[in-house]
C-alpha cells in the first residue's frame, strides 16, 4: 500500500488505459456474435483473450522487460496496441451490422434465476478470485523464492487455468443446462476444488524440491528449472481457476437476457468482476492476510465460493428439488470436513524456504519432515501486507535466521560481518554525524551498531511490521535499538519516505534484501540512489 499511495500521480494514466481495455470484451461480443450464441460467442473471446494474458505476462516478465526495459517495453506493446486498432477499424468496415437483442437466446426453461442474485455472485466472486490470488502468490512465494521471475510464473499459470475453464465452455463440452444453473456449480466446483487440493498446500515444498533437485543448477538448467516453476504454478491452480473462468460466460449469457443487449450484459458482469477484483486485491491484501494467514484466507475463499453455488444453483425452480437438496448436503459436508478435520499446515514446511535449501535429500515425505524437525525449529511467524516473516533457529549450533517469503535476510551467523560493518562504515567517514537514516531494520544488528555512535537521531524504515517485531529475537546480538529513545522507526516503503522527506541526514545506510526479489528492484536504481543524495546534508 506505501507502494501504491507513493505513485499516486500515477494511478489517473493507469486507469484510464485499463478502462479502455475493459471495453474491448463488451464491443467484441457485440460485434462478433457467432454461431452457437452469446455464451459461446464469449467463451470463446475470453479464452482467447486470457490465452493473450498468459502470454503477456509470460513475454514481459522473461523477455521483454529485461531486453527492452520498462519505457522500451511499454513503447513496444503500446505500438502493438495501436496495430490492433487499425486492424479491428479495417475489419468494422468490411462487416455486416451488429446482432440486435433478439438474437440473444438463454433457453433458462421455467426456472429464471433473477438477474440481481446472479451479478451479485459475479461481484462476490471477484473479490474471492483476487483473494485466491493473493494466498497463491504469498504461498508460492516461500516455496518457488519471491523473485521477479516467480510472480511472472505464478500469473501466468492463473490467467492460463481461467481461460482453460472458458475453453471448455466454448467447445460445448459441458451439459446444456441453464447458463445460470450451471454458473452456480462452476463457482460452486471451484470452491471444492480449494479443498480437494487441502493436502497438497503442505507438500509444496518437499514436491518442488525434489523436482528442483533433479535440475542442474548451471546457466543452462535455469530455463528448465523457470519452466518447472512455470508448470508447478499451473497445475496448482488449474482446477480452481478453470471453474472460474467456465463462470464467466456463463454469467454473461444470463445478464445478456435479462438486460436485453449483448454488450450491455458482457459489460456489466465484466464491470461487476473488476470492481470485484479490486476490492479482493486490497482486502486480502492489508486485511485478511495479515489476519487469517494463507490457509485462513484459501478457506474463506472456498467456503464464499460455495455459498455463492448453492445460492444460485438453488435459486432454479426447474432443477428438481432432490437434486438442489443433494447438491446442498454435499457441499455442506465437504465444508464441514474441512473445517474438522482438515487441519492445520506444519508452519515450518512454510517457513524454510526449500528453492534455497540443500540440507535433506530423503525421497519420501515424511522422512524428510521429520529430517527438517531435526534441523530447523520455527520460533516465530505472521504472515502481515507485506510478506510472511518467521524465525528459523538451527538447535544444534544456536543459529537463528530472519526469514521473509522463504528467504534467509539476516541472521545471528555469516551475516554479522556485514550487518556490523553498515552501521560502522558511514561514520568512520563522517566521525560528525547527528542525524542518520537506516532503510530496512532486518534484524535490527545494524540499527544497534549505528546507535553506538554519538547520534541524536536515527530514522528507521521498515515495510513490514511483522519484521520489526521478528526483529526481537536478535535483541541480544543488537542491544535492544527498539527501546532507544533516539530511534524513530518508521513503517512504510523506504523510496516512498524519502521521497515524502523534507529534512537532510548526515549519513544514509541502505539495507535492502537482494535485488532478485520482486519489488527490490526499486532500492538498487540510478533513480534511488540520486533521490538518497538529494536528502542529504552538504558534505
Amino acid at each position: 500500500a506505501p507502494g501504491v499511495l507513493s505513485h499516486a500521480g500515477g494511478i489517473p494514466l493507469v486507469t484510464a488505459a485499463a478502462a479502455l481495455m475493459g471495453g474491448t470484451l463488451p464491443a467484441l461480443a457485440r460485434a462478433v456474435h457467432a454461431e452457437g450464441g452469446v455464451e459461446r460467442t464469449v467463451a470463446r473471446l475470453y479464452a482467447v483473450n486470457n490465452a493473450g494474458a498468459a502470454l503477456g505476462a509470460l513475454s514481459a516478465g522473461y523477455f521483454l522487460i529485461p531486453r527492452l526495459g520498462l519505457t522500451g517495453a511499454s513503447h513496444a506493446l503500446a505500438g502493438a496496441g495501436l496495430l490492433v486498432a487499425v486492424g479491428a477499424a479495417l475489419l468494422d468496415n468490411a462487416s455486416g451490422p451488429a446482432p440486435t437483442a433478439h438474437h440473444i437466446e438463454e433457453a433458462e426453461g421455467g426456472g429464471r434465476i433473477p438477474a440481481w442474485l446472479v451479478l451479485s455472485a459475479v461481484f462476490v466472486s471477484g473479490i474471492v478470485t483476487l483473494s485466491y490470488e493473493a494466498a497463491w502468490v504469498r504461498l508460492l512465494s516461500v516455496v518457488l523464492g519471491a523473485s521477479t521471475y516467480s510472480f511472472t510464473a505464478m500469473l501466468t499459470g492463473f490467467v492460463a487455468g481461467m481461460g482453460l475453464g472458458s475453453y471448455a465452455v466454448a467447445a460445448g463440452v459441458l451439459p446444456r443446462w441453464p447458463a445460470s444453473r450451471l454458473f452456480g456449480l462452476a463457482q460452486a466446483g471451484a470452491g471444492l476444488a480449494v479443498l480437494a487440493s487441502w493436502p497438497l498446500y503442505e507438500r509444496l515444498p518437499w514436491l518442488f524440491y525434489r523436482m528442483s533437485a533433479v535440475i542442474p543448477k548451471t546457466v543452462e538448467g535455469y530455463h528448465c528449472f523457470e519452466a518447472a516453476k512455470l508448470a508447478f504454478c499451473f497445475l496448482l491452480t488449474l482446477l480452481p481457476t478453470a471453474f472460474l473462468g467456465a463462470a464467466f460466460p456463463r454469467a454473461s449469457r444470463t445478464a445478456a437476457a435479462r438486460l436485453g443487449k449483448i454488450g450491455a450484459g458482457v459489460g456489466a458482469v465484466g464491470a461487476l468482476a473488476a470492481l470485484g477484483n479490486v476490492l479482493g486485491a486490497l482486502t486480502a491484501g492489508l486485511t485478511f492476510l495479515p489476519a487469517f494467514g494463507v490457509q485462513g484466507l484459501l478457506s474463506w475463499g472456498a467456503a464464499t465460493n460455495i455459498a455463492l453455488g448453492l445460492a444460485v444453483a438453488s435459486a432454479d425452480a426447474s432443477w428438481p428439488r432432490a437434486r438442489r437438496a443433494l447438491l446442498a448436503g454435499l457441499a455442506g459436508l465437504a465444508l464441514l470436513s474441512h473445517f474438522l478435520w482438515g487441519g492445520s499446515w506444519d508452519r515450518l514446511l512454510l517457513a524454510v524456504g526449500t528453492h534455497r535449501f540443500d540440507g535433506i535429500v530423503e525421497l519420501d515425505f515424511h522422512t524428510y519432515l521429520e529430517a527438517l524437525r531435526l534441523k530447523r525449529r520455527v520460533l516465530f511467524q505472521r504472515d502481515d501486507a507485506e510478506a510472511s516473516v518467521s524465525i528459523m533457529e538451527i538447535p544444534d549450533d544456536g543459529i537463528r535466521a530472519l526469514m521473509i517469503n522463504g528467504k534467509a535476510d539476516a541472521s545471528n551467523g555469516v551475516d554479522m560481518g556485514t550487518q556490523r560493518l553498515l552501521g560502522q562504515l558511514p561514520f568512520v567517514l563522517n566521525p560528525a554525524a547527528k542525524r542518520a537514516l537506516l532503510i530496512g531494520l532486518g534484524s535490527g544488528v545494524t540499527a544497534g551498531t549505528t546507535l553506538g555512535w554519538p547520534l541524536e537521531r536515527l530514522d528507521v524504515v521498515e515495510i513490514s511490521p511483522a519484521v520489526a517485531e521478528a526483529s526481537a529475537f536478535f535483541n541480544g546480538y543488537s542491544g535492544m535499538p527498539l527501546a532507544d529513545p533516539r530511534l524513530s522507526l518508521h513503517l512504510g516503503d523506504g523510496r516512498a519516505f524519502l521521497r515524502r522527506a523534507t529534512q537532510r541526514w548526515d549519513a544514509i545506510v541502505s539495507e535492502p534484501s537482494n535485488p532478485w526479489i520482486a519489488g527490490i528492484g526499486n532500492l538498487f536504481t540510478v533513480e534511488y540512489f540520486r533521490l538518497a543524495r538529494s536528502r542529504l546534508v552538504p558534505g
